[in-house]
């Protein structure tokens, strides 16, 4: 069994937050061409609003948001970041909200994915929010206990519809 070129750490420094935004930003130019409008997506691979997206994942970190990336071994690049937080929403479904999970293309596939998820929330019940239409997400999540909860939102940010998945791990 050959061993895997990706390592995943907590992001702790701010060249590593700034590679995750890097990072997120390559994964919406992959994932989301055809889903989003192409200025959303120009407009994250902008300089300037990496630079932002690091100083708000800067202070998040530092009241208690932890970030998780996906390094390749070989060269130091990030080549995914997934980070939970405490639910977002007053009526969210569980306590533990999955805010974003982003691999670039090079490692979907892989199972890396699989294994920053686990760093993210582990075997803990969460939510998510996904975009419609981004099957090979929706595939993913469902093969890793979440299903459709029936529950959408239109974002205005993205003039898109998210849809809600949840993980129940209790069987009660």
């Amino acid at each position: 069994m050959s061993k895997t070129p990706y390592r995943i750490k907590r992001a702790e420094h701010p060249a590593e937050l700034q590679g995750a935004v890097a990072a997120q930003a390559q994964a919406w130019d992959q994932s989301y061409r055809g889903l989003l409008a192409d200025q959303l997506i120009e407009a994250r691979l902008h300089e300037g609003a990496q630079a932002k997206r690091a100083m708000d994942w800067a202070l998040a970190s530092q009241e208690g948001i932890w970030f998780w990336v996906l390094m390749d071994s070989r060269d130091g690049r990030i080549v995914g970041v997934a980070n939970a937080c405490p639910r977002r929403e007053l009526d969210g479904p569980e306590l533990l909200e999955l805010a974003q999970l982003y691999l670039t293309d090079e490692v979907k596939g892989t199972g890396a994915g699989d294994r920053l998820l686990e760093m993210a929330i582990g075997d803990m019940d969460a939510y998510l929010w996904v975009l419609e239409g981004n099957e090979r997400a929706i595939a993913f999540y469902r093969r890793n206990g979440f299903e459709l909860d029936g529950a959408s939102r239109h974002s205005q940010e993205f003039d898109a519809t998210e849809l809600r998945m949840v993980r129940h791990t209790d069987e009660d």
